[in-house]
């Protein structure tokens, strides 16, 4: 069943949340560069809010299964990530 939701995201185009970043990170480098009109750099804004939304989506949709795998009775609740800086000791 993943397969076939990979499937169709890549049928459709759609580009995933690491790609969304890379593309953030690539037109955030274009606007602080010099050389760009006023116009060009308002329609980059524009994109990059966009894309802004669009990876926001995607980190909710992630949350809320998380959240769903994560509750194991009747009330589900949400536990802290322990990311690599959470395991280090000081």
């Amino acid at each position: 069943m993943a397969s076939k939701k990979k499937d169709d995201r890549e049928h459709q185009k759609e580009p995933g949340f690491d790609e969304t970043l890379a593309k953030l990170s690539l037109l955030v480098e274009a606007l602080e560069s010099a050389g760009l009109s006023l116009e060009e750099s308002l329609g980059l804004f524009e994109k990059g809010m966009a894309m802004v939304r669009q990876a926001e989506t995607m980190l909710d949709q992630a949350e809320q299964k998380v959240e769903r795998l994560v509750s194991g009775g009747a009330t589900p609740h949400t536990e802290p990530f322990a990311g690599p800086l959470e395991n280090i000791d000081p």
